[in-house]
């Protein structure tokens, strides 16, 4: 039986038709792949997105943690140097009194700027005005401002301080029991800084585009370190000594402590005090530029696309 032989045209035509299926095939698999791609690409762009929102948000909630910390602690200082400055004013004349007499005057007198009246005149002093006598010589009292006065129209006045004399009123007695609180403590404030940490360690620049808002960022935590440091130098460093004398007597109220010092813990005090009101002063300007940098850098997030 002969073999039966198929037409070349027919042949050609199922080649033809086997092609177009795998074109058609292959065509349906690449598209699918350009569709996976395109849904991957808009994917990542959404995670990129929501991890841009997600850091944005957690540095905003710092931002307004620390807002809320470096006002009070602005507060907190301002009174600080208050109660020192109060308080040192007392300590300061209780010391003079050691050292120092005071007296006033019968009548009133021209100031001498040398202790004797071939002296050029200097300050002018009227009837009963107290001076404080810092020097004798040659009959002429040196007052605390810098001019001789004539010491036979000098009275002399009792110069003992007493915490319970009558210029210690009530209303001074409460005034530095309110002072007491911010004198007696430093820490007063604490920097949340979880925003940035998170920020770093994701790599910003990867996502974000930028290094604006990084450089601003670095800007602003690191001056907050620095205070931070700022705050734990002193307590580290200054606290302490004022604790060991603030206790001295046990845990009393301030004004108790005030008058059971003796002239010793008095002068020492002062010098405590003095340091305490140079750094709240100090640490109350930089609190304030931090306040100033936090509103800052909170406007520029709110108002940029990232």
């Amino acid at each position: 039986m002969s073999e039966e032989k198929i037409p070349k045209k027919k042949k050609f035509n199922i080649d033809r038709l086997w092609v177009i299926d795998k074109v058609i095939e292959l065509s349906i698999f690449v598209l699918g792949f350009l569709i996976a791609l395109w849904i991957d690409g808009v994917r990542a762009d959404n995670d990129v997105q929501q991890l841009k929102e997600h850091y944005m948000e957690v540095v905003q909630s710092d931002l307004r943690k620390d807002l809320e910390s470096y006002e009070f602690s602005y507060h907190h200082d301002s009174l600080r140097s208050e109660g020192c400055d109060y308080i040192l004013g007392w300590l300061l004349k209780r010391q003079n009194s050691e050292f120092n007499s005071y007296g006033t005057l019968k009548h009133s007198s021209e100031g001498r700027i040398g202790p004797g009246f071939d002296f050029d005149e200097g300050g002018y002093f009227n009837e009963l005005d107290t001076v404080e006598i810092v020097a004798e010589k040659n009959g002429w009292f040196l007052d605390s401002s810098g001019y001789w006065v004539n010491k036979q129209i000098v009275k002399s006045v009792d110069n003992e301080f007493n915490w319970f004399s009558s210029e210690i009123t009530d209303s001074v007695k409460a005034k530095i029991e309110n002072y007491a609180w911010y004198v007696d403590e430093t820490k007063s404030v604490f920097q949340h800084t979880t925003g940035y940490e998170g920020l770093i360690s994701q790599n910003t620049s990867s996502f974000l585009n930028t290094t604006e808002i990084e450089s601003k960022l670095s800007d602003y935590y690191s001056f907050g370190s620095y205070l931070n440091w700022l705050e734990n130098y002193y307590r580290d460093n200054h606290y302490v000594k004022y604790n060991e004398l603030r206790y001295a007597y046990g845990p009393k109220e301030l004004f108790k402590f005030l008058y059971l010092l003796t002239n010793e813990q008095n002068n020492m005090l002062i010098q405590q005090l003095t340091l305490a009101s140079i750094h709240a002063k100090k640490e109350k300007v930089y609190y304030l530029k931090a306040i100033e940098m936090n509103k800052s850098l909170a406007d520029y997030i709110a108002n940029s696309e990232f």
